[in-house]
């Protein structure tokens, strides 16, 4: 049978931490059915075993093992420094770019979707391509990594700050350093009072749910992290855990729409 959506734009979608791949395209499926037509999704697995995150127990307990993107409080035995977690997330990435190609997918990659930890992930990803972008320094014309090339959005469900360095530029104004271990919301992270010097003018859309004990750290990446001019906002009244009612799935279908358009 012929997949109808291998010639389609292509969104990657980072999982929460805790969770995988897996998991994460049964959270989403609403969101794949409302915009299927549109997009075609690819899920990718992050490189690190870890416990499983909030909300996933006891309905994934046999769909391990569990996986994160980042040390954290369930995952403290990762044995690398920022660079080899760095390349690891890349590895990751690239692999799952590769492998779709692979299945005859043609569609330009041009969105990133992310709960949670993944989130946070997706939302460091665009700022590191706009640094890439506009180096201090002067680069190889081959140094910029496919995953920092041609993100047009990103769709951050229950994101939370701080962003996170994925280079030695982007360390400093607030940043998460890779190999920093913080709890999944962040405990044990300083913040600044001000906003960073260098905001995220990529779009992003942030879905908050207003039960969502992280959402203090949703406010925080979007008025801490992003430029007022290329966010929107949607909030919802559930906890952390991807929408799936349908009415509003639907805005975020249409806040996505408007963004690519």
């Amino acid at each position: 049978m012929i997949d109808s959506s291998l010639h389609l734009p292509r969104i990657l979608c980072l999982h929460g931490g805790g969770t995988n791949a897996f998991v994460f395209k049964s959270q989403a499926r609403s969101l794949i059915r409302q915009l299927g037509p549109h997009f075609r999704f690819v899920f990718t697995n992050a490189p690190f075993i870890s416990d499983a995150g909030p909300n996933v127990l006891p309905l994934y307990k046999d769909c391990g093992p569990f996986r994160t993107w980042l040390p954290w409080a369930g995952a403290e035995d990762i044995a690398t420094d920022k660079e080899g977690v760095i390349a690891a997330i890349e590895n990751s990435l690239h692999q799952t770019m590769e492998d779709d190609d692979g299945k005859g997918a043609t569609g330009p990659w041009v969105g990133l979707l992310g709960f949670s930890q993944g989130a946070k992930l997706c939302a460091s990803l665009l700022f590191e391509q706009q640094l890439r972008a506009h180096p201090k320094e002067p680069q190889h014309p081959n140094e910029s990594k496919r995953c920092y090339k041609g993100w047009k959005f990103a769709l951050l469900l229950h994101g939370i700050a701080p962003l996170v360095a994925l280079s030695e530029e982007g360390e400093g104004e607030g940043m998460q350093k890779a190999d920093q271990i913080l709890g999944l919301f962040s405990e044990g992270f300083k913040f600044e009072e001000d906003k960073a010097k260098r905001l995220l003018t990529i779009p992003t859309i942030h879905v908050h749910g207003l039960l969502d004990p992280g959402l203090p750290l949703g406010r925080k990446l979007l008025s801490g992290y992003c430029s007022d001019k290329s966010v929107s906002v949607l909030e919802w009244e559930g906890d952390h855990r991807v929408p799936v009612k349908s009415d509003f799935v639907q805005k975020i279908t249409v806040a996505i729409l408007d963004v690519i358009s």
